[in-house]
């Protein structure tokens, strides 16, 4: 995947100055990173929604102690407080 930005030392017509000849290298070391990580970034958030959701139903079904919820498995313990 590559980006192309205007690359010219001509002011622009607004009279802003131009880009930088560097600016689409620049550009295109941080955006590749985001680029790539976009979709596995989504599917860990959707996943992690659902297990939030399966954690709510069952905090629902547990006793409150100051209107909390503590899950516990092994040395891990989630606090829910809804």
């Amino acid at each position: 995947m590559n980006f192309t930005f205007p690359t010219t030392d001509a002011p622009s017509a607004d009279g802003a100055g131009a880009l930088p000849a560097a600016a689409p290298l620049a550009a295109n070391r941080l955006l590749l990173p985001i680029v790539k990580m976009a979709s596995p970034a989504k599917q860990l958030n959707d996943r992690l929604e659902e297990i939030k959701e399966k954690l709510k139903r069952h905090a629902a079904s547990q006793p409150r102690i100051a209107n909390a919820v503590l899950l516990r498995a092994g040395k891990y313990a989630v606090k829910c407080g809804y």
